[in-house]
């Protein structure tokens, strides 16, 4: 969850592209797809899965192999789906409308250039460039916080431009998780590779504790008086930055709680007035009251179990947890 995927030489793109295009002849898939604009899709025409690419502006190489990828693999650009096709992913770029300082305008140039030609970038409230190690982390919570209000679809998933989806599995991969969640109101579900996590609270944008080792691991991290996490909230599921996946239930819940809106105000406030840092250690070592959000997934998580946590208390009548 660090950039939005990495800019990375001409040449292993280049040889990425080749290689990858080799692999794709034997899986069948129709290289055909009718062009469609990344506009609201509230309709039965939604795709079931909309997969937001957090994309780095200067990426262009990337975009265009994933865009020639998702032609094999079931995904479609923008919003639609084809009728009697089965399960569709529709796949939108993601890339801030601003940038922290003036963009150069020759990039400027060719992202609108890009826009026109194939309508599947989506251009969220949030700033390029920003002056910290997580440069991503704007922009993938303004995607959160909008794309579940704008699209029906069934699920949404963030991942980056250097990772690479099968998006037919994915569609598959859901439906098993959906149904296997059962139905009501709408499954709650998350679908990532996940890990545990603590996080200080009242915007001290820190994760504290936890890793791969399970919830049990990331309590015993936590009481450790020498981690200093005695303030952390947790241990919650954090999905990681390759995919993370919410249904829609869940997506919608966390999009409509304020306090994640004003998290995203904060941020961008100590994006502003905050020490620039490159490194995570550097980012990490700042003072509570200056501290900028630098790791974006284990953010977003932690407002994902907030949102979960208040919903289920405000259902039950047992009070509003902490901020």
């Amino acid at each position: 969850g660090g950039g939005g995927g990495s800019e990375g030489s001409e040449d292993g793109i280049e040889e990425g592209i080749a290689s990858i295009e080799g692999r794709l002849e034997g899986l069948g898939a129709s290289r055909g797809h009718r062009d469609v604009t990344a506009q609201a899709a509230a309709s039965a025409d939604a795709p079931y899965v909309l997969l937001g690419v957090i994309s780095n502006p200067p990426n262009f190489k990337q975009r265009a192999l994933l865009r020639r990828f998702n032609a094999q693999t079931g995904g479609r650009r923008g919003d639609g789906r084809v009728p009697g096709r089965g399960p569709q992913v529709g796949v939108e770029f993601v890339v801030g409308s601003e940038h922290h300082k003036t963009p150069p305008a020759r990039l400027s140039q060719k992202l609108a250039a890009e826009a026109d030609q194939f309508g599947d970038l989506r251009f969220v409230a949030a700033r390029e460039a920003i002056p910290n190690v997580g440069k991503a982390s704007e922009k993938s919570a303004a995607w959160w916080l909008s794309a579940p209000r704008r699209s029906s679809a069934e699920f949404f998933c963030k991942t980056d431009d250097d990772s690479l989806i099968h998006n037919a599995h994915l569609a598959a991969s859901l439906r098993a998780a959906a149904a296997a969640a059962g139905g009501g109101d709408g499954p709650l579900v998350m679908l990532s590779y996940i890990r545990w996590r603590g996080w200080l609270p009242h915007y001290d944008f820190q994760a504290c504790g936890g890793g791969w080792g399970g919830p049990l691991d990331a309590i015993r991290q936590m009481e450790d008086p020498a981690n200093h996490c005695a303030r952390a909230e947790g241990p919650f599921p954090q999905g990681t930055g390759t995919l993370t996946c919410m249904s829609r239930a869940l997506a919608l819940l966390t999009a409509r709680d304020e306090r994640f809106g004003e998290w995203l105000a904060v941020a961008r406030a100590r994006n502003d007035y905050g020490a620039p840092c490159q490194t995570a250690a550097a980012c990490a070592a700042h003072p509570p009251a200056t501290h900028m959000w630098h790791h974006e997934d284990a953010g977003v998580s932690y407002n994902v179990w907030r949102s979960l946590a208040r919903g289920i208390a405000a259902s039950t009548g047992d009070g509003s947890p902490s901020a």
